[in-house]
């Protein structure tokens, strides 16, 4: 086996050109380890929290709900609340699917 097989050359990172605009980050809302949004039609926001299940803000700004009626997650380790996304239809049928982690006996499964 040749030698340079076995070393290949190192990769130059390549540099991106400068942008023609300024983007400035604003938080919205305070949030403990968020991680899947939704956005409903009309501007109100769904978002996960890995141990804090599914929260709703009115106009995507300002103070989180929690929302009822969500099965209890294993939160350990890498379990909690997962991604969530709005069904197709979702203007006329309102249904959510959400990602979890839940016990079944010893074992993790995600649902």
């Amino acid at each position: 086996m040749p030698l340079a097989a076995l070393n290949p050359p190192r990769l130059q990172p390549r540099l991106k050109p400068p942008s023609d605009f300024e983007v400035t980050l604003t938080p919205v809302l305070d949030a403990e380890f968020p991680w899947g949004l939704a956005f409903l039609p009309n501007g109100d926001l769904l978002f996960s929290e890995k141990e804090n299940g599914l929260k709703y803000v009115t106009g995507g700004q300002g103070t989180a709900t929690p929302v009822a009626g969500i099965p209890p997650a294993m939160t350990e380790g890498q379990g909690g609340y997962f991604g969530l996304v709005l069904d197709p239809d979702f203007e006329n049928n309102r249904l959510i699917y959400a990602r979890l982690c839940a016990r079944h006996t010893d074992r993790q499964w995600h649902a």
